[in-house]
């Protein structure tokens, strides 16, 4: 690896991107050069010797044996779009203004510090790219044409002998076809001039050298591996010409494209078959002749001069270049915005090659070159200011950048943008500039009129996964179905059932998409919450005097928003299954679409809540199959959970599913009424992320909301982990946690700590968030960002997620809504109560400190961290106290070692279980 150069490099936004003359400091590879330097010295030593030999033989043409081969050949190799024709180009100019720090490398080699004052040593050759040259051209006759070329602009009268020797050489070099050759001695002479051509071009190099006063000729050859059908030939002639110390190739190109047109070479004319071990080998040994190993220089990564390069506009100033660094990462925010990188949400923008870098910084060129302030803004020393304050200007400025000229500016990028995707296949990004494109359309931030989406998060490409099953299979799409596939085996671990095998048979076709997706929601036999429960809620909250009318609603919406009954199913059952992704949908359509506006289409709100809940989930096995039927039930499982009087109401109540079709119509427009109201409330923020670009945000939070979703249904926490108040509140806050947990993980700057835990299957969830800090992740994650003193449109969006309307359908004061899972019929007392009353809802089912002390595994051999975290689950469950109490007496023995240990180890909190345990009858 060559040393990186040490000074400032330029990446100057007014060059065409094309290879050209550029100042020393706009080419990057002086570690390249250096070595370049080295080898051309070298080959100069060699020539001046061989040169003396020559003028010391009075008649070279009787001394042909004595030739010399030379393979000198300097090979520079990158890969495609690296630089290497720029680096050819400008090589004589940096060979010839090379800095006085540069000529220090060779202080102590007297010869070498002569050759590098003595310019005139070399003849640098125009650039030859064999691509040009014609296919009825021989590349050895466009080789002497350039030799020759280069006399005759510096003599109008060459020698005499130099004259005869290119004549001579000329002769050597004739068609050798039949045609041409004659019959008898006139053949045998044609074969013997033919055969005298290398001595004839050596003789001729050396002449051309003393004509021109120089020691060798630098023949540049560029891209030989893009002329395919001729590599090999162009090659071929390299060996046999340019062998010669008269001559220095210095040839560029992708060495392991060498390699292979070479072994197809071998492979191709080859009469008998080459064995593919020996073909490659044979392959690597014809390149070592050719290219020697000590003679092959690699251009320096662009991870390696990124420190060192600035970008300018015109002829750099003082302090006018912004460092490459902050440049792409100002860019970052522009087509990456509001993420931290966590998870890969922000991929490095730093390309592996020049042409691509320099093609990527001219996107926003138009944006820089008309505000001044904005140049200014970003061209600053990365020192000068700390992380924190650095990362805020850059937010600021592209802030600034997609509220310029009403967003004129970023229609301009996100196009370029697209069409960069699209060019290096990145399709996520691609993706996501063409949806965002759609929105700012439907949005109205163009010229025309806005065409509001009727569904807007399953109209844009970025999350219509069913659109890009049509694309042609290509092969780095991902493999959706075998993702599902995955999920579903992740169900299996744990149950077995028809209904598994139903869904699985539905992606028995491969189905492949251009971006990564999470596996659909899927049905969970067990997951629902039942007639019966439903109609004993409501019952209560009728009976119950304390109940409002908006707190009825509440109940209402919760229900229709968590469950899903819109399915083809093969049971007569109207269970109501449990499924997030209706409450997904509404949550990101009023992220993304304004509804408290009274213009066109944007006054349906009501209609567009209305379509989410009468339709299948978004994102899930009903809503991308939705003519296929499901096993929504296991006969066996069927059995012990439903009674065949309750299949007969459920099968008779279809008409009548929510409860009230006139509640729950005042319910659509009470939660349209809360949107609305949520919106203009925070419409400053969600005007200022909209204008950001909120898609990329949304694609990652979706990816991590419904694999941890899926991570949820898949264990046992939806019945289990709340033991008698399993309920569908708690459901919904589990879900509340994951997606704020999912958005602050994203959202959170990057010179801060973030937390990444699987809040899906976490500890017993309290339905009032305020009691949410001992969680670690939604402590620092969530907690962490309101806490910043210099707060942004980040914090701001966290706060307002928390007060969305489809969070705050659940009441913090009561013990929840709807118990999930099958019910018996006879269960009277199944009402979810308010805090304070009696617990007559834990009566059917098993208590669960009793759950929590069974599945433990506690011994006397457990430690300190085992007796820790179960003490402190213990303490988490609502009214532990008395539960504890109800079973003191069966785990009477369980619990008083559960004391002695926390004693033993000083676990906070232990007086509190004392005390609990102290309240204990006696046992016999």
């Amino acid at each position: 690896m060559m040393n990186v150069a040490q000074q400032t490099l330029f990446l100057n936004l007014d060059r065409t991107g094309s290879a050209t003359r550029l100042p020393v400091n706009e080419n990057w590879q002086h570690g390249a050069f250096r070595f370049v330097r080295s080898a051309l010295n070298e080959a100069m030593k060699n020539a001046r010797r061989y040169a003396k030999e020559w003028s010391n033989r009075p008649s070279p043409e009787k001394r042909q044996n004595e030739l010399e081969r030379s393979y000198n050949a300097i090979f520079v190799n990158g890969p495609r779009g690296a630089g290497k024709t720029a680096f050819m180009i400008n090589l004589e100019m940096m060979w010839r203004q090379s800095e006085v720090e540069s000529v220090q490398e060779f202080a102590d080699d007297a010869d070498a510090r002569t050759t590098t004052a003595n310019t005139s040593g070399l003849c640098f050759l125009p650039l030859i790219d064999p691509t040009l040259i014609r296919d009825n051209e021989g590349f050895d006759s466009y080789l002497v044409a350039q030799v020759h070329q280069a006399v005759r602009n510096k003599l109008d009268r060459p020698s005499d002998d130099y004259l005869r020797a290119l004549e001579s050489l000329g002769e050597s070099l004739a068609p050798t076809d039949s045609s041409s050759m004659g019959i008898g001695i006139d053949r045998i002479l044609s074969y013997q001039i033919a055969q005298s051509w290398e001595w004839r071009f050596h003789y001729f190099l050396y002449l051309a050298s003393l004509e021109l006063g120089v020691t060798a000729f630098v023949f540049h050859i560029d891209d030989i591996d893009m002329s395919l059908g001729r590599a090999h030939g162009l090659l071929e002639t390299l060996r046999r010409w340019l062998a010669c110390p008269f001559s220095i190739p210095l040839v560029s190109g992708d060495i392991n494209l060498y390699r292979q047109l070479a072994e197809q070479y071998f492979a191709e004319h080859s009469k008998h078959a080459i064995d593919d071990t020996y073909r490659e080998k044979l392959a690597e040994n014809y390149l070592e002749k050719l290219f020697p190993t000590h003679l092959r220089t690699r251009f320096t990564s662009l991870s390696l001069l990124q420190p060192y390069i600035q970008v300018i506009q015109g002829d750099p100033k003082k302090g006018e270049g912004i460092p490459l660094s902050i440049y792409l990462a100002w860019m970052a925010e522009l087509v990456y915005p509001l993420t931290n990188g966590e998870e890969g949400s922000k991929p490095s923008l730093l390309p592996n090659t020049a042409r691509t870098l320099i093609q990527l910084v001219k996107l926003p060129v138009r944006y820089l070159e008309r505000e001044q302030e904005a140049w200014s803004g970003l061209a600053y020393n990365e020192g000068d200011k700390p992380l924190s304050k650095r990362h805020r200007d850059i937010a600021r400025s592209a802030q600034q950048f997609v509220e310029a000229q009403h967003g004129a500016y970023r229609a301009t990028l996100l196009e370029g943008w697209m069409k960069y995707c699209e060019a290096h296949r990145n399709w996520v990004g691609w993706r996501i500039a063409e949806s965002e494109t759609l929105l700012a359309a439907s949005s109205g931030w163009g010229v025309n009129a806005p065409q509001p989406l009727d569904r807007p998060l399953r109209e844009l490409p970025i999350f219509n996964v069913e659109r890009q099953f049509s694309i042609p299979e290509d092969a780095d799409h991902y493999d959706f179905s075998g993702e599902c596939l995955k999920q579903l085996r992740m169900l299996e671990r744990r149950r077995s059932s028809a209904y598994i095998e139903s869904q699985k048979s539905l992606l028995e076709k491969k189905l492949r998409t251009q971006v990564p997706y999470p596996a659909l929601e899927y049905f969970v036999y067990l997951q629902f919450v039942s007639q019966t429960t439903v109609k004993q809620t409501y019952a209560m909250l009728e009976e119950d005097t304390e109940t409002s009318r908006d707190e009825f609603l509440r109940a209402v919406m919760l229900l229709n928003l968590y469950t899903t009954h819109e399915f083809y199913g093969r049971s007569g059952t109207a269970t109501r299954q449990v499924f997030f992704g209706k409450a997904f949908e509404l949550l990101l359509d009023s992220l993304l679409q304004d509804y408290s506006t009274a213009s066109g289409a944007h006054r349906g709100g009501a209609t567009h809540i209305r379509k989410i809940l009468t339709s299948a989930p978004f994102h899930s096995t009903y809503a991308i199959f939705p003519t296929k039927p499901v096993e929504d039930d296991d006969s066996n499982e069927v059995a012990a959970s439903h009674t065949t009087e309750e299949k007969e109401e459920s099968a008779n109540n279809q008409a009548d599913k929510s409860g009230n079709w006139d509640e729950l119509y005042r319910a659509q427009n009470w939660l349209n009424t809360e949107v609305k109201k949520w919106q203009v409330e925070n419409a400053k923020v969600l005007k200022q992320v909209r204008q950001r670009g909120l898609l990329h945000l949304l694609y990652f939070v979706f990816n991590k909301t419904f694999n941890q979703i899926n991570a949820l249904k898949a264990g046992p926490a939806l019945l289990n982990e709340t033991g008698s108040q399993n309920t569908l509140s708690h459901a919904a806050r589990r879900f509340q946690m994951i997606v704020i947990n999912a958005v602050a993980s994203f959202l959170k700057p990057n010179h801060l700590m973030v937390v990444q835990q699987n809040v899906a299957t976490g500890p017993h969830i309290d339905l009032d968030p305020a009691k949410w800090d001992s969680d670690r992740s939604w402590q620092i994650n969530v907690r962490g960002l309101g806490k910043q003193k210099q707060t942004d449109e980040r914090a701001a969006l966290i706060m307002a997620l928390q007060t969305h309307p489809v969070f705050n359908l659940v009441d913090p004061d009561r013990r929840g809504l709807f118990l999930i899972g099958p019910q018996k019929r006879n269960s009277s007392d199944l009402k979810p109560e308010r805090d304070g009353a009696s617990p007559s809802v834990t009566a059917p089912l098993k208590n669960v400190v009793a759950t929590l002390l069974d599945s433990a595994g506690l011994s006397t051999r457990t430690r300190r961290p085992g007796i820790t975290r179960l003490l402190k689950t213990l303490m988490a469950i609502p009214k532990w106290e008395s539960l504890t109490l109800d079973v003191a007496p069966v785990y009477f023995n369980e619990l008083t070692l559960l004391l002695h240990k926390a004693q033993k180890y000083a676990v906070p909190d232990a007086h509190k279980l004392e005390q609990v345990l102290a309240q204990t009858p006696v046992r016999d």
